[in-house]
């Protein structure tokens, strides 16, 4: 039996179940994607340091392992406070490390020191190489053999293995340095099984290198964990000590990401007082770090269907973009997708999305545009929707995407297509809620 006259609050719901299909199908490409696949980071200026320089080869015997890996250490942890001309250096540097460790004569590593720096320079980024030459010496080097296993069995992908000599290790009864680095394998190696633990070897490695890129690393990791374990109070000490102690490094990219992620998956749902929290956290950031965090978190938060955090990044990345700006339109776009399934704010919201200027939106965006658009049309013809107003004859751009749209649908790739099978699904289950 068809009601013609439905109850008034059946309009929202049919509104939010339209929304999910605008919504879902981004939800796993977002939880896949990897740091590098986010919109790129803006150029900070490169903090006031000394410029690393590469040190100059030998012309007699090699130097000191030690020695070597205390340049490439440096170089290193100068990454973690933003310069990039260290970053550049380090590929090179490890090239030249790697020929000078395999030139070294054996009796070389019966020093503790040199054995133990063979082991931080392979869990720095260097090739295994070196490993597999010391676990062929005899005798063998002067390092326990737990470790040189340990670490050779990581780096080479065998975790189980590596599970099994490094686990009952005592990172605090280790040489420093390298008691750290041990520390933060066992995190990796027990983060599927014990993320408790897992994380509790990441405060033990920060308390063992603080100021350092396995700090800031370390940093970064347990704030996944403290999010991915709902440990809010946690995380939001986290974030608040790597922003404090490094906002310039330069894979602050992935913790942006990390960052956006977590608030979604924490389900701070973007009330007043979380958006007082995140307004002051992120005042000690300049101007384009803040919009970048603000338009992940949108767009995660669109990805998940949490609306009202969506529409909280997305107003507060509007508030700091500049006119005619991509990221000021990337703003509006999230946050009109965000209020659409508001009754209240169906209207301004579709407004909104007609006034938006595609040119200046990134192809995946347009892609989320169109979306949006063909779904704010839909609702609109269901039951107890607001009917949102004609553009204005002066609002040229709303007037030439209304046509555009106007008596077809757009252009459907592989994931509008998704979304039409999910509006179908809600017609179907909007017909059986109102007795059709």
């Amino acid at each position: 039996m068809t009601v013609s006259h439905p109850p008034p609050r059946r309009a929202p719901r049919a509104a939010a179940c339209l929304a999910a299909a605008l919504l879902l199908p981004a939800a796993g490409m977002f939880a896949q994607a990897a740091p590098e696949a986010a919109a790129p980071q803006p150029a900070l200026p490169e903090p006031a340091l000394p410029e690393p320089t590469l040190p100059e080869p030998d012309s007699g015997s090699p130097g000191e392992p030690y020695r070597l890996l205390r340049t490439l250490q440096s170089i290193q942890d100068r990454t973690a406070h933003g310069s990039r001309e260290a970053l550049k250096l380090q590929s090179p540097l490890l090239s030249q490390i790697e020929q000078q460790l395999l030139a070294t004569p054996d009796a070389a590593w019966q020093e503790p020191r040199n054995a133990r720096a063979a082991l931080s320079f392979v869990l720095s980024g260097g090739s295994p190489v070196i490993l597999r030459k010391l676990a062929r010496l005899d005798p063998p080097p002067a390092v326990a053999p737990e470790l040189l296993k340990g670490v050779l069995a990581y780096v080479e992908g065998d975790e189980e293995e590596a599970l099994a000599q490094l686990e009952n290790v005592d990172p605090r009864a280790l040489a420093p340095g390298l008691d750290g680095r041990i520390a933060l394998v066992q995190s990796t190696l027990l983060a599927r099984r014990d993320p408790e633990t897992a994380m509790a070897r990441l405060d033990l490695s920060r308390l063992l290198l603080p100021g350092t890129l396995i700090d800031e690393g370390a940093l970064r990791r347990e704030m996944f964990f403290a999010g991915q374990l709902g440990k809010r109070e946690k995380f939001k000490t986290l974030a608040k000590h790597y922003l404090q102690r490094y906002p310039r490094s330069v894979y602050a990219g992935d913790f942006h990401q990390r960052f956006s992620a977590a608030l979604v998956r924490l389900d701070m749902t973007g009330t007043e007082e979380e958006a007082r929290w995140l307004s002051d956290l992120l005042a000690a950031l300049d101007r384009p770090a803040q919009i970048n965090i603000n338009l992940i978190l949108a767009r995660q938060a669109l990805s998940q269907g949490k609306t009202r955090m969506a529409a909280l990044g997305a107003t507060r990345a509007l508030e700091l973009a500049s006119e005619d700006s991509t990221a000021r339109e990337r703003a509006k776009l999230y946050r009109a997708a965000a209020i659409i399934v508001n009754e209240n704010e169906f209207a301004q919201g579709k407004q909104a999305l007609l006034s938006i200027d595609r040119k200046r939106l990134p192809p995946d965006d347009v892609g989320l545009l169109e979306s949006a658009i063909y779904l704010a049309r839909r609702i609109r013809d269901l039951p107890g929707m607001p009917e949102a107003p004609a553009p204005r004859a002066s609002d040229e751009a709303a007037a030439v995407a209304e046509r555009a749209g106007g008596g077809m649908e757009p252009q459907l790739d592989a994931t509008v297509t998704r979304i039409r099978q999910l509006i179908s699904d809600s017609d179907r289950l909007i017909d059986e809620e109102l007795g059709s």
